[in-house]
């Protein structure tokens, strides 16, 4: 038997609103409810239900579901996992917002990746934030607003009080200033230079959807890690590939430079936290003799136990970056030395940034020489070196 043998649709249309707010209640409390309350609150709303019987109901919401599939029609044994239709909408575009973007991350012939990567997961995000505060009761419009303006990220972001905040307040206000800044540009050299921020921001993600909405929405296992090279370029391209570099992105790198020194100045957990920006080491794994298991192995780190810990770390000293004899600092420390030592004269409010006041004195003083040049070693020694195999002073 057909639903539109059983019902008008504006009859089916009703029932299926008050069957998803009754849903809605129940699920808050699942002992306060039971379905034939609902025919009673239904029989009440609207005088077209007065002449069914709870049987007669109950057989139209069965007929229903046949019709439009269980997810339009849940059932109260699963109430649960049940997840109001609206918020399903905003779940999926989220979900498969993010989906895409990992996709074309993931693609290495695709130009501009990381740009692509971050747009779709800005909707992403934003989805899904707006999903969390369906889900709490709170509005997603601006309350002086037309019909669909919803909130953006940026205030979302400050709305949300979950897992991670801190982290997630560090990472997506980088890649949303970075996309405003790039999506302009040809820039396909930051994608390495954006890798960490944009795994942390999919960890994230994938972290949030989960705790809120269930395993289901986990990102598919058969998402393939990206195949990586250990030698990327001959001397002379890397020489080359530098100077496009410096001509074309210096803006941006600064940006990351300048944010960054602000975060760690500000707050030094959250700047050293994967969840912030996931910086890896890759370092073969030998496994035994058919002995099944992953090629590649997230580990968390702050959860191994002591003697696992020593172990990775002796993996990772052949290749962990190292300074040579003596005291060195990098830029944003040496920065920070000085603002210490001078802001008694200069006041708390001055400023003394990697990405300006250092340049332009390394500048003056003729510090680093050989910068730009096919001879980056060329320095003063007494206040500068340059480390060959990691391409910094």
């Amino acid at each position: 038997m057909s639903v539109t043998s059983l019902l008008t649709p504006e009859q089916h249309e009703f029932l299926y609103n008050e069957y998803h707010n009754f849903l809605s209640e129940l699920q808050k409390d699942p002992r306060k409810y039971k379905l034939k309350d609902f025919f009673q609150i239904l029989r009440k709303a609207n005088p077209d239900f007065q002449e069914f019987t709870d049987k007669e109901l109950s057989n139209k919401i069965i007929a229903s579901r046949r019709t439009d599939g269980v997810e339009q029609w849940p059932t109260i044994r699963n109430i649960e996992n049940y997840i109001n239709p609206r918020i399903h909408t905003f779940i999926e575009k989220s979900h498969n917002s993010a989906l895409l973007a990992v996709e074309i991350y993931n693609k290495p012939l695709i130009c501009y990746r990381t740009e692509g990567y971050i747009v779709l997961m800005m909707i992403a995000w934003t989805s899904l934030f707006h999903a969390i505060l369906l889900k709490k009761g709170e509005s997603i419009k601006y309350k002086k607003s037309d019909v669909g303006n919803y909130l953006d990220l940026s205030i979302c972001i400050r709305k949300y009080d979950g897992k991670l905040k801190a982290e997630i307040e560090a990472n997506l206000p980088l890649l949303m200033d970075l996309r405003d800044q790039i999506v302009h540009r040809e820039n396909p050299e930051l994608d390495d230079a954006l890798f960490g921020y944009c795994q942390a921001c999919l960890l994230n993600f994938e972290e949030i959807i989960v705790e809120y909405f269930g395993e289901k929405y986990q990102l598919p296992n058969s998402l393939a890690y990206s195949l990586q090279f250990s030698r990327k370029f001959k001397p002379e391209q890397y020489n080359t590939t530098k100077k496009y570099r410096n001509r074309h992105t210096y803006k941006v790198v600064d940006f990351i430079k300048e944010y960054e020194t602000h975060l760690y100045e500000s707050n030094p957990a959250v700047y050293k936290s994967q969840n912030y920006n996931f910086r890896i080491y890759m370092v073969p794994k030998l496994v035994k003799e058919n002995k099944s298991e992953a090629a590649i192995e997230f580990i968390h780190y702050d959860n191994l136990d002591p003697e696992s810990i020593d172990e990775i770390e002796k993996a990772m000293f052949v290749i962990k970056e190292t300074r040579v004899g003596g005291e060195y600092y990098r830029a944003s420390e040496v920065c920070k030395i000085v603002y210490d030592k001078l802001k008694s004269t200069k006041g708390e409010d001055w400023k003394f940034s990697p990405s300006y006041h250092h340049v332009k004195c390394a500048n003056y003083f003729s510090i680093r020489e050989g910068y730009n040049t096919d001879h980056p070693e060329k320095t003063k020694k007494e206040y500068c070196i340059y480390d060959s195999v990691f391409n910094s002073y």
